[in-house]
């Protein structure tokens, strides 16, 4: 009985492998796209032949987004939970792995607009993922096995040395170590630590830092956020979870520097609309304000403009075809002495319009 236990697994291994499926860089979900619909509704039944081609026509597309259909008369309680409020219908939502909305669609949707929605959930995500406890990262959607585990200490996450500089794209080359000193180098940047030292040089700056490197066990670990950010990368925690955004995440472009806050408020920081669209890939004479609330964009395909509020936390995209859909921000925008300012982590989300706007 054992024999055959110990068969069926390896064949079954076999034909995973042969299947082309890797054990060790398993693919997971990128999001969700939930369609709200109702069955007296006359415009859900055009959407819902709309929706079905579009399903059909994308089926190898859409393998790794979870597709949903609540139909919110007699699915009420649902639609409430997944965040439906009483919008108009047809009306979609997509989300991201995280179940967090990244953007929304009112009325009915075009295979175009269907397709512009959920652009961004196929882009690379240039995000890397260390969970406390676990030996493995994910970066762009692969689960990458490590050595040992990160782990907290004086409200700091610390990641082993060589996993974290691999996976922001150091290589084993360029990472040195030597009489407790670590240096790291990645196209012109240098960075050197030491272990129990709270300082990080860059280059030829020097500055104090709240974590030192250390030793457990045969493995030096690193504060990551103090590393992932000095070659630019934007750090978040979430869950259990160290969250590296990659540099291209903030879409720089070579005309724009990077991104920097025109206002800070305490821990707030404040960004120029317009430069962060140009940031992520917008030209300059891609777009012009029509009004103080209006932007026009030129010669695109899919969309006429953009409406902007200060009172919602949302962006309304106006199709070519007078439909429109939501798009949600963490924050609301803020207009302040003639410029639209951006806040915080929305500048990202202010770059994932970019991109789909220029239909990438």
């Amino acid at each position: 009985m054992r024999r055959y236990f110990v068969v069926s697994i390896t064949i079954a291994l076999l034909m995973m492998l042969f299947a082309g499926i890797n054990i060790h860089a398993q693919e997971t979900p990128v999001g969700t796209i939930e369609y709200f619909y109702s069955p007296g509704c006359g415009s859900c039944q055009e959407q819902a032949v709309i929706w079905d081609k579009w399903l059909e026509d994308n089926r190898e597309k859409l393998a790794r987004v979870t597709t949903e259909k609540i139909n919110v008369s007699a699915e009420h309680a649902k639609a409430l939970s997944r965040g439906y409020n009483q919008q108009g219908i047809p009306y979609f939502q997509v989300k991201n792995k995280y179940g967090e909305v990244i953007s929304t669609g009112q009325g009915t949707q075009s295979e175009e607009q269907l397709d512009a929605m959920v652009a961004v959930l196929f882009k690379p995500s240039g995000v890397i993922e260390f969970t406390i406890g676990k030996k493995a990262y994910i970066k762009n959607g692969k689960e990458v096995e490590i050595g040992t585990m990160p782990f907290i200490r004086g409200a700091r996450a610390y990641v082993p040395l060589r996993a974290l500089s691999n996976s922001l794209g150091i290589h084993d080359e360029n990472i040195s170590y030597s009489n407790r000193t670590i240096i790291l180098k990645k196209d012109s940047i240098t960075i050197e630590l030491k272990i129990g030292l709270k300082t990080i040089k860059i280059n030829e700056s020097l500055k104090e830092i709240d974590a030192a490197p250390v030793i457990e066990g045969s493995y030096s670990f690193l504060p990551a956020r103090y590393v992932a950010e000095a070659l630019g990368y934007v750090v978040k925690w979430k869950d259990g979870r160290v969250i590296v955004a990659e540099p291209e995440n903030k879409l720089v472009s070579k005309s724009v520097p990077d991104p920097i806050p025109v206002l800070t408020e305490g821990e707030d920081k404040y960004y120029d609309l317009e430069n962060m669209l140009m940031l992520g890939g917008l030209a300059e004479d891609d777009f012009f304000f029509e009004n103080e609330d209006i932007l026009i964009l030129n010669d695109n395909p899919t969309y006429s403009g953009l409406v902007l509020t200060d009172e919602e936390n949302k962006i309304y995209l106006i199709g070519k075809d007078g439909q429109y859909f939501k798009y949600d921000l963490a924050d609301t925008l803020t207009f302040k002495d003639g410029k639209w300012l951006v806040k915080n982590d929305d500048v990202l989300r202010i770059g994932m319009l970019a991109t789909i706007l220029n239909g990438e």
